[in-house]
């Protein structure tokens, strides 16, 4: 809004400020759409998700939760999961016990006994856990046997606990539980224990802890998302890391509260019988024998969470996997086909990695990685993280180059299904990615919508990752310019579901991007994207002779003026428009 009011104030009466102004009105370049051709056609798949389009946000229920942590600190499985700890050498946060001892004692942890196979504790052993004190410089790495006694007691070190935070972590890909601390004083006196229950209480009284399977706590931290994207113009919230039934339901209900559709994590349950899945479709031997194992290990696993939530009105989708291979989509195919006939209304969804989005090098997990694992899935919806921001700024034009080619390459991998965007929101990779500024906020998912997005879920909204609050909370301007995108989409959604993309021939400037559409009654559209986030560009827009009389901005909602078949444009950087041709 404010930048198309800016420059007004500047034409005063003096006549060379007039003419300035009258220049600046007359477009520098010439951008011409020669003709529109047939549809692009990839191929029609029947999707419960057809008919809405997600822009929104994915939120996890820990605001220091990512999953490109390092370290992080569990509690017990059945009572709650903490605050992640660590990045590399970055400390993120502590966990502070109310330790009121003074003096030296040796620090010991009790660790439940580990196996393999199936159960709670499923996993690789050995295990690792990570400690350090507030004086460490870098954490202590101690082995938890294969085998042990559970009632075993594991020294760490000798340490001067008076004033002092223990951070404690394990390898994010590690399911084990710390279930105890405890102190003992090296002058003999009263050792000072916590396990269980009670070492999560104390810790609760001094930290901010999320409890992921406490279902009250996890739509309370949840509460202030909702209400915000909901005040943002935005419909649509993807909530990750939840696991458990009750807080699936906490957090739907919440989201109805607020007229937002959820889409629901789901991929925990997977992750506790993906070994035991996998190891029965490779096993041919197995499958003779008991042909049902497959069937009814994903029964166990699934049936109690769909049925418990499939009819709610906030359920959008169900989130299951994150950047699979395609090697791994039989095991996700029992699980698709398993959830389609318990709820046929609500797809299954996971981000999906593109073959590579710089699309010169084309070596990341193969060149059809998610064409392949779609259909051999039998995924109802592509949903791709296309994370373009990165290291150096200057490269900028290149690298929105090669995001508007990967999102064409997405429309084809897609085959017919609707696609979904996950844009960078985010900056955390060392020499890679950096901070988006709001003119790559917008520019992104303009780009997504010119090329066929029909879902814009950007990752992510409230964790340490994420660009848009500062370490205080405060919102960022990239935060105030993605709920003005919200806005905007709000207004175009009804009209973007009814098309549907064409060819279309024409040359433009290098920083315009032209796509075409085209509705049932045979009215076509175009979206132009100024891909340039440095500087705004004005032009003419000349359209090809086919008995058009009126050109409407939808986004603006007004009619252009059009002289000779050409209407001039004036973009801000990384913004985007829709125009119908009548």
């Amino acid at each position: 809004m404010f930048r198309k009011l800016l420059g007004a104030s500047y034409c005063l009466a003096l006549s060379s400020v007039l003419l300035s102004c009258a220049s600046h009105a007359i477009a520098a370049d010439i951008a011409t759409v020669s003709s529109f051709n047939e549809p692009v056609d990839y191929g029609h798949v029947p999707s419960t998700a057809r008919g809405v389009f997600p822009f929104g946000v994915v939120a996890v229920t820990n605001l220091g939760y990512s999953p490109n942590l390092l370290w992080r600190w569990l509690g017990q499985r059945e009572t709650g999961r903490f605050i992640a700890l660590a990045e590399e050498e970055r400390q993120r946060g502590e966990l502070r016990f109310p330790v009121e001892l003074k003096g030296n004692y040796t620090v010991q942890f009790r660790m439940p006994e580990a196996w393999r196979g199936s159960g709670q504790l499923a996993v690789q052993l050995p295990l690792e856990l990570n400690v350090k004190s507030a004086q460490d410089k870098e954490f202590n790495r101690i082995e938890i046997p294969n085998v042990r006694d559970e009632k075993e007691w594991i020294s760490w070190k000798k340490l001067n606990v008076t004033g002092q935070a223990i951070v404690i972590g394990h390898r994010a890909k590690h399911s084990t539980t710390l279930n105890g601390i405890r102190f003992v004083p090296e002058d003999g006196g009263a050792t000072v224990t916590w396990q269980g229950a009670e070492l999560l209480e104390r810790a609760r009284r001094s930290n901010v802890i999320h409890e992921d399977h406490n279902p009250a706590d996890a739509a309370a931290r949840m509460e202030s998302v909702f209400k915000q994207v909901k005040a943002m113009h935005m419909n649509t919230v993807l909530v990750a890391n939840i696991t458990s039934p009750e807080a699936h339901v906490a957090v739907l209900d919440l989201g109805q509260r607020y007229g937002l559709k959820v889409i629901v994590d789901i991929g925990e349950y997977h992750a506790n019988i993906e070994d035991r899945l996998a190891e029965f479709l490779t096993t041919p031997t197995r499958q003779r024998t008991d042909p049902n194992a497959g069937q009814n290990l994903v029964e166990g696993r699934f049936k109690a969470v769909i049925e418990n939530i499939k009819d709610h009105p906030a359920l959008l989708a169900y989130y299951l996997y994150d950047e699979p291979f395609w090697e791994e989509a039989q095991s996700y195919r029992v699980v698709h086909d398993y959830i389609r006939r318990l709820d046929p209304k609500h797809p299954v969804v996971g981000y999906l990695c593109r073959a590579a989005w710089d699309v010169d090098e084309g070596t990341y997990r193969g060149i059809d990685n998610m064409k392949r694992f779609v259909e051999g899935a039998g995924a109802e919806v592509l949903l791709n993280d296309l994370y373009p921001i990165r290291i150096p700024a200057s490269d900028s034009a290149k690298f929105m180059d090669r995001y508007a080619a990967a999102l064409d390459d997405n429309v084809r991998q897609a085959a017919g299904r609707p696609l979904w965007i996950a844009p960078q929101s985010i900056g955390y990779y060392k020499n890679v990615l950096r901070p988006p500024t709001p003119a790559e906020i917008r520019v992104q998912a303009y780009l997504s919508a010119a090329y066929g997005a029909t879902g814009i879920l950007y990752y992510n909204y409230n964790s340490m990752d994420s660009i848009l609050f500062d370490a205080a909370g405060k919102p960022q301007p990239t935060l105030i310019e993605l709920g003005q995108v919200a806005e905007e989409f709000s207004r175009l959604i009804p009209t973007l579901l009814t098309l549907h993309r064409v060819k279309i021939t024409g040359q433009f400037p290098a920083y315009l991007d032209v796509q075409g559409f085209r509705n049932k009654e045979g009215q076509y559209f175009l979206m132009a994207v100024n891909k340039d986030v440095n500087a705004k560009h004005s032009f003419d827009l000349v359209l090809p002779t086919q008995n058009i009389s009126r050109v409407v901005d939808k986004k603006a909602g007004k009619t252009l003026p059009l002289s000779q078949n050409t209407v001039q444009l004036e973009l801000a950087p990384g913004d985007g428009t829709l125009l119908q041709l009548q």
